[in-house]
């Protein structure tokens, strides 16, 4: 049925420029048809994405400073459900949607199990002359 309201809203307003161009003295000319499959060319942004990676907001620093306290008093990285209560967000998306944010800004990385933790410096391991410990 929405097939066919959308075929008759589609021939109403091609009735519409029609006359609209016959009133303007035009000649009208039908629109290419549209395919929603393909896929659509998106602007680039007017942005270098390196100089914007390193801006972060205020509110992605308040979100760094609670990991940090909630890292400091329960020993692991607070869940994105904990995340947005803290905030008062609706939805869990908008906390890793922030936490992926600062992710790409350098400020968390993934641990061995897939999991979050703070980035650390780029430290060389020193070695004992007993060996690794």
């Amino acid at each position: 049925m929405t097939a066919e309201v959308d075929f008759e809203i589609r021939a109403m307003c091609q009735d519409a420029n029609r006359i609209a161009a016959r009133l303007r003295g035009e000649q009208y000319v039908k629109p290419k048809a549209i395919n929603p499959m393909k896929r659509q060319r998106i602007a680039k942004p007017a942005v270098v994405p390196q100089q914007r990676k390193r801006e972060v907001t205020d509110v992605q620093l308040q979100v760094l400073d609670f990991i940090r306290d909630f890292l400091a008093r329960n020993d692991q990285m607070p869940p994105y459900w904990k995340i947005a209560e803290h905030f008062g967000w609706g939805s869990t998306d908008t906390a890793r949607d922030r936490v992926l944010a600062l992710a790409q800004k350098g400020f968390l990385e993934r641990n061995e199990i897939d999991g979050w933790r703070l980035s650390r410096p780029n430290v060389p391991r020193e070695t004992t002359s007993e060996g690794a410990l």
